[in-house]
């Protein structure tokens, strides 16, 4: 006889069990992904409140009404794009490059199904759609949790770098700070 959360064939009393269950460095792995990108958000929000020159929980309010992430990152480019070139808008330009290629490793982690493969390797079999509309399917990938790992290093020191980039433009010269162009 076997109790109500004892894992019989894959199942426990009312749940599924998954190889995550079972995984713990790549489920901590993916923890540490969650908080730092959700960290990493908080570090947009308050570039939003900067380019808009609102408080943060405006700037948050506003942030939390776009579904997708992608989206959320265009709203940032198209705002940057409309503001005087200086060094300060250059350097926010790469870091929302960066930020949008994260968010596409981070969607890769987020949106997967984690199998175990025949030689025992840990599998992700992404949930979305290839790019190319000629493909059916992403290949699987072999992913270790060191793997994920470096990537939550990625999302850190990107995190870093949009602190140092906000304390700049709120400390810096205002030559230097995001200015709308002027309409002549």
């Amino acid at each position: 006889m076997t109790s109500k959360d004892e894992v019989v064939a894959g199942r426990t009393g009312n749940r599924v069990g998954i190889p995550l269950d079972d995984l713990h460095d790549h489920a901590a792995a993916l923890g540490r992904l969650l908080g730092h990108w959700a960290f990493l958000e908080s570090m947009l929000v308050g570039t939003l409140a900067l380019a808009l020159q609102i408080k943060h929980p405006l700037a948050k309010i506003i942030w939390q009404e776009f579904v997708s992430t992608r989206g959320k990152l265009t709203l940032l480019q198209r705002l940057n794009w409309t503001r005087k070139d200086n060094a300060l808008k250059a350097e926010l330009g790469k870091l929302l490059d960066e930020a949008r290629d994260l968010n596409d490793i981070r969607n890769a982690y987020i949106h997967a199904l984690w199998v175990i493969n025949d030689k025992r390797q840990v599998e992700r079999h992404r949930n979305t759609a290839p790019g190319n509309y000629k493909k059916v399917f992403r290949e699987s990938q072999v992913i270790s949790a060191q793997d994920i790992q470096n990537d939550v290093l990625k999302i850190s020191k990107l995190s870093a770098r949009f602190l140092d980039w906000q304390s700049q433009v709120q400390g810096g010269p205002s030559g230097m700070r995001l200015l709308p162009i002027e309409k002549k």
